[in-house]
């Protein structure tokens, strides 16, 4: 194309643009931001179960023989496409980094002890959380300061499902075997429709116990060390209304890690925590 500029013919080259440039500059924006956001969603997986790792760590430690969450985790490291080796960095981390844990005791009746746990509320947050929560349930408990771990030990904890090769056992059924399991108690009670039963034997019989009750075919639903009462006190129908009211206001929040308490088993007809493995 000529142009005439004072006096002056200039020659002018057009710059021509195909289309098909256009689409393939566009196309790559496009998979950048797939990229990108791949990314964000892997980087946010990696978070959530990182989170994850920490308190099935602080909950039953970090070996996977002992620990039957953290099989379970793995596998979800798998699904979420992370390599076994992510998951064992992930792992070391989570023991080099132990979480932060705020931890607060009430007080109830007839001498029952709530020591209760959080990863994901602040000291002061759980307080408020539980002094909030308290008032409204009305007197019986107060918040303590005082230590109270010295009416608790070290117990071995493993939850099983009561079905077993399609068969649902029943309570003395169950009761036979940990006998011959040589397990110290066991407790029975539902989640979500579906009936469990926890065994507890002492602390140094604990990988024993895991390992007969899985070669005995049983589905563990989770396995800990975990504080159990020394002397579990009675409490009479009007205060388990009561501590029930407390139980369904801990199992709504999500950040109570854990709940440890001095009340007999079963004499509250729901558990202070929800069981997380019956709702996977």
């Amino acid at each position: 194309m000529e142009v005439m500029r004072r006096g002056m013919i200039l020659r002018v080259r057009q710059l021509w643009v195909s289309s098909h440039f256009m689409k393939g500059h566009s196309k790559w924006d496009n998979i950048k931001d797939t990229k990108l956001a791949a990314s964000a969603s892997k980087a946010k997986a990696a978070e959530q179960l990182m989170a994850k790792m920490k308190r099935i760590v602080r909950a039953g430690g970090p070996d996977l023989k002992f620990n039957k969450d953290l099989v379970q985790l793995q596998l979800e490291y798998r699904n979420a496409n992370f390599s076994d080796d992510a998951f064992q960095r992930a792992l070391k981390n989570a023991q080099l980094q132990p979480p932060k844990t705020a931890t607060i005791t009430v007080l109830g009746p007839s001498g029952s002890i709530f020591i209760v746990e959080s990863e994901g509320l602040s000291l002061k947050k759980l307080l408020d959380f539980l002094t909030t929560s308290l008032d409204k349930i009305g007197s019986g408990f107060q918040l303590s300061k005082n230590d109270y771990s010295k009416a608790f030990e070290d117990r071995g904890v493993i939850i099983v499902s009561a079905i077993k090769a399609d068969k649902l056992l029943s309570l003395d059924e169950m009761e036979e075997i940990c006998i011959e399991l040589d397990c110290d108690d066991v407790n029975k009670f539902e989640e979500d429709g579906a009936t469990f039963y926890e065994l507890i034997c002492v602390r140094n019989k604990f990988a024993q116990l895991l390992a007969a009750v899985e070669e005995q075919g049983f589905s563990v639903k989770c396995s800990a060390l975990q504080l159990y009462a020394i002397n579990p006190v009675e409490i009479n129908k009007h205060e388990a209304e009561m501590i029930t009211q407390l139980y369904q206001t801990l199992r709504d929040n999500e950040n109570i890690t854990q709940v440890y308490t001095n009340i007999r088993p079963n004499s509250i007809p729901i558990r202070p925590l929800k069981l997380k493995a019956a709702a996977q």
